[in-house]
């Protein structure tokens, strides 16, 4: 998509109907440009000024939805949603903040990520219209990664420290944490019936990375200590 003479990053692709979008950042002039490629064609979301990025696209009919961040003045991230190229922040600016995943039901529209709180942790947020939830106390760090709705039902995957600071790959519904595994992290969720599928990597004794699946809560493991290996994204062919 890219000629090769600029540094460029994909981090989220979705199909609809015939067109497929892609959504990330081309780097120019020294500064990373929040970018969407619809059938190769790219489209610059940010003005090029400052840094920004795209994780999520999600394309709901004719509206085309991506979520992301875009540095203000204060050299912070504001979180920021993307609708049809136009720029709506999610988050005040004055504290880091980004969002990782985008995900529309109906008339609503879901972004999962974290807002930097007053003591410097991170703490997992979702989006409902611009609203956002706080789904950890702030007390230690946490992030939403992937936001997946089926039915009336809400999951967020990413992780959760515990009091002694370790990660915790943990998929929220409706806002009620499940912990699956210590010293791991959820990057993808998705739901196929009653089946909720999580795709991550735990850190081994090493301190490498392995990829892991939980399904239902059951981890397995992809890959060995190794080499470093994680699950960026999961989907179940229906």
């Amino acid at each position: 998509l890219t000629e090769g003479t600029q540094d460029a990053t994909i981090y989220s692709i979705f199909v609809s109907g015939a067109d497929v979008y892609a959504g990330g950042w081309i780097f120019s002039s020294g500064k990373g440009v929040a970018t969407i490629w619809k059938n190769g064609t790219a489209q610059a979301l940010s003005d090029g000024m400052t840094n920004a990025s795209i994780y999520s696209v999600c394309v709901s009919g004719t509206d085309v939805y991506a979520g992301g961040y875009v540095l203000n003045d204060s050299d912070k991230w504001v979180a920021t949603l993307w609708k049809n190229g136009t720029a709506q922040q999610l988050s005040d600016g004055a504290t880091n903040a980004k969002i990782w995943s985008v995900c529309v039901s109906g008339t609503d529209v879901y972004a999962g990520g974290f807002v930097q709180n007053a003591s410097d942790y991170r703490v997992a947020t979702i989006w409902k219209n611009g609203t956002p939830q706080a789904l950890t106390d702030g007390s230690q760090f946490a992030e939403i990664h992937s936001v997946y709705v089926s039915g009336t039902d809400v999951y967020a995957g990413g992780y959760a420290r515990n009091a002694s600071g370790r990660e915790i790959a943990t998929v929220w519904k409706n806002g009620t944490p499940q912990a699956l595994s210590e010293y791991a992290d959820v990057n993808s969720v998705f739901v196929s019936g009653k089946d909720v599928y999580a795709g991550g990597r735990i850190v081994s004794i090493s301190s490498t990375y392995i990829a892991a699946l939980w399904k239902n809560g059951t981890q397995q493991i992809l890959s060995d200590e190794n080499t470093f290996a994680a699950v960026r994204s999961v989907f179940v062919a229906k």
